[in-house]
């Protein structure tokens, strides 16, 4: 059911889920902690920051947890029904699900999933009710066509950056999901690295204008005239990665695996690699600023040898990559997702460290949420909780409470930015016509003749024919890449 506010906010939510609507001064708001009052963080009049640091003092430390996994989903996804894995995740408080994969589901059965998850949510009285955000990697199959990051960099123009953003942001939020796991920033400074087709290639002034003109498209809002409107009904969270720049592979080795766990700047250029990450601070709409970032698994390495920061730590449990650096020099708050597996095969300086210590530390250091983490559902929260338990003993409950309320604030700021605690409901009709619609794939193929670049053209091979006789058959040969 849709309750629309004259000049306000319409709200989304199920009659038959047991949340009610109150009324003030004339409005409507959702009761979201079913006390029967109008609570600040219920207001859609406050600012999203207000009111995500209002509802965490609702929230207890375990349904905090919840909302730190982020596990790649292992439900089933249909149109009809919600499995059990489903329900056990929402149980639990998780709030951050892995969207449905572009050709597994059409748009009945995204619409549909969605809804009855949000629903279900809704239904559960003993937690505070906070909607789920669907979150995902740049997709293909179920949206427009466009280049990859480093086509778009070698269009060397940053509004094809800044359309494509603009354009592939209206489509995910017709499908429901509203957090991008990018835009990958690294510099690709090592040529044997192999992610560097997910990066702007290796110049740091044309990563930084394409990573802000492609980040401020995703995130904010335009109406029918190109005005930017700010957080609105077409934006998405971008996370930027890989914190503090994946690019200086020691040998070009890929930091998934233990021989690939160092960063290394022999040249001493650090810093420069952050550069696309600060600019993405200070974006030129309205949203004004990236809003959430994740961490690379490295350990960087200084040009006399010594590890970035004064300890040899992968980045999501080095204080100094993330507490002294991102969050104090550059003043940074946003939200940080670790990437996946830091708690267990990519635990890099930390070998020594149990489950629950590394959860811990990742939380210390600044982290606010596991990436990958929670496959293991109730087993999952319980190490969480001791890790809780154990901070507690370490810095004393005042200190590990804000630890948790602060870093559950920042990830929330990212459900209430983007009004899905007010309406979590897609509608079928725009789901099915504004993905993938012919307009955005004419842009995007307009995008891909823009991207090609010819490296060399000896003696003039390739030139304009003069007869249609004249005109040459190019033949590519197969080629075989084994497997690595």
């Amino acid at each position: 059911s849709m309750v629309t506010n004259e000049g306000g906010t319409t709200l989304g939510y199920s009659k038959s889920s047991g949340l009610q609507i109150i009324q003030v001064d004339g409005y409507a708001f959702k009761d979201l902690n079913r006390n029967n009052l109008l609570d600040q963080f219920e207001d859609w009049r406050v600012d999203f920051e207000t009111r995500a640091a209002s509802i965490v003092k609702e929230i207890p430390v375990e349904q905090m947890m919840g909302m730190k996994m982020n596990p790649f989903g292992s439900w089933r996804i249909n149109p009809d029904t919600l499995d059990t894995i489903i329900k056990n995740s929402l149980d639990l408080g998780y709030r951050q699900l892995r969207a449905p994969r572009g050709g597994t589901a059409d748009a009945r059965t995204k619409v549909n999933w969605n809804n009855m998850t949000q629903e279900y949510i809704e239904g559960l009285d003993n937690i505070v009710c906070i909607p789920a955000v669907w979150i995902d990697d740049p997709r293909s199959g179920d949206v427009s066509s466009w280049p990859g990051n480093l086509g778009l960099a070698a269009t060397f123009d940053p509004e094809i950056g800044a359309q494509y953003g603009r354009m592939m942001s209206e489509e995910w939020r017709a499908m429901g999901i509203s957090m991008q796991v990018a835009a990958q920033m690294d510099l690709a400074t090592e040529p044997r690295w192999r992610r560097i087709p997910g990066t702007f290639g290796e110049d740091p002034a044309l990563s930084v204008d394409m990573a802000r003109a492609i980040i401020n498209g995703w995130q904010s809002t335009y109406d029918e005239e190109g005005n930017d409107l700010g957080w609105g009904k077409h934006s998405v969270n971008n996370q930027m990665k890989h914190w503090p720049g994946d690019g200086a592979a020691e040998g070009g080795r890929e930091s998934h695996t233990r021989d690939g766990a160092y960063n290394v700047f022999p040249g001493g250029q650090f810093w420069t690699h952050t550069l696309p990450f600060a600019a993405c601070m200070d974006l030129p709409g309205k949203t004004g600023t990236v809003t959430a970032a994740m961490t690379n698994y490295s350990i960087g390495i200084e040009a006399d040898g010594s590890p970035v920061g004064g300890e040899r730590l992968g980045t999501s449990y080095s204080p100094y990559k993330i507490n002294q650096l991102l969050r104090e020099k550059y003043g940074w708050d946003g939200y940080i997702l670790t990437d996946f597996g830091i708690l267990t095969s990519k635990n890099y300086g930390v070998e020594n460290l149990n489950m629950v210590e590394k959860m811990l530390a990742t939380l210390e250091a600044g982290c606010d949420a596991f990436g990958g983490e929670g496959r293991d559902g109730q087993k999952s929260i319980d190490l969480a909780m001791e890790a809780y338990k154990l901070g507690v003993e370490k810095l004393g409950e005042t200190e590990m409470d804000e630890i948790m309320k602060k870093s559950t604030e920042r990830m929330l700021r990212t459900h209430f930015n983007i009004g899905i605690v007010d309406n979590p409901y897609l509608n079928l009709e725009v789901a099915e016509t504004v993905p993938n619609n012919a307009e955005h794939n004419a842009a995007g193929y307009q995008a891909h003749l823009k991207s090609i670049v010819m490296l060399k053209n000896s003696e003039g091979t390739i030139h304009k024919a003069s007869l249609e006789s004249e005109k040459s058959r190019v033949y590519i040969p197969r080629i075989f890449v084994a497997a690595t």
